[in-house]
């Protein structure tokens, strides 16, 4: 008897060992903590927060106007350095206006966007681009309005980083930027013609064209020579 129960207590306790091994070996699932994530430097959201700690910081400047004209391309551009200040990057855009400035998170390649649904936007520099500390990086776009009134460009920067291996964008920094955008009278006028066009072709140039030809026509059916009956009873009384 005194062999069996030394044998049971040995097997539990071999049992209980290899239970809280196993129980520590799964942090998700210990007590008080079945619904906290694990944010370890293993998984993907610890590989995304090393990279960002790893970033460097830089500067940019961004001349987005606070007026534009209606169907008139402007130029908008961004500048990022890693080594100049905001004030010498707003004094190197080529329109300094109602510059936006901001110290952002940078790598070696940066990604720059705008968009906007009352503009048409041609970019005239790649999105991505690298970046240096011997140059200034810059973009440039040219922005033409198709809706007048308040308008909105946004703009975003992203930053590219490697994530076990794959190379990732970050968007480090957005700007939604409010833009009234003015139109002429001539352009408003111009603008309601091509709009309504078929409209006012059939209520105004098609009864003028009818008057006009109805007219003409019936001069042409009038003898060639004859006078009119009152211009020839008006001559008849001064002959006598």
């Amino acid at each position: 008897m005194k062999s069996s129960s030394r044998n049971l207590i040995i097997g539990g306790v071999v049992l209980v060992g290899a239970l809280s091994f196993v129980y520590s070996t799964i942090p998700m699932h210990r007590a008080g903590h079945q619904n906290a994530p694990y944010f370890g430097s293993t998984t993907s959201i610890g590989l995304v927060d090393q990279s960002l700690r790893e970033l460097n910081w830089g500067n940019i400047a961004f001349n987005a106007p606070a007026t534009m004209r209606y169907a008139q391309p402007q130029l908008v551009e961004l500048l990022l350095s890693p080594a100049l200040s905001v004030a010498d990057l707003q004094a190197r855009l080529q329109q300094g206006v109602s510059a936006v400035s901001a110290h952002v998170r940078i790598s070696n390649r940066m990604e720059a966007q705008v968009a906007g649904r009352g503009f048409t936007i041609q970019a005239l520099t790649p999105d991505l681009q690298a970046v240096t500390s011997q140059a200034i990086t810059r973009w440039k776009w040219e922005v033409t309005p198709t809706e007048q009134g308040p308008q909105t460009l946004h703009f975003a920067l992203s930053a590219y980083i490697d994530v076990a291996g794959r190379d990732v964008p970050l968007v480090v920094r957005t700007f939604d930027r409010e833009i009234q955008v003015e139109i002429t009278l001539p352009q408003l006028v111009s603008g309601f013609v091509q709009k309504n066009w078929q409209w006012l072709w059939a209520a105004i140039v098609v009864p003028i064209a009818g008057y006009y030809w109805k007219h003409r026509k019936k001069r042409r059916a009038q003898p060639t020579g004859s006078a009119p009956k009152e211009t020839a009873e008006a001559e008849g009384h001064r002959l006598g």
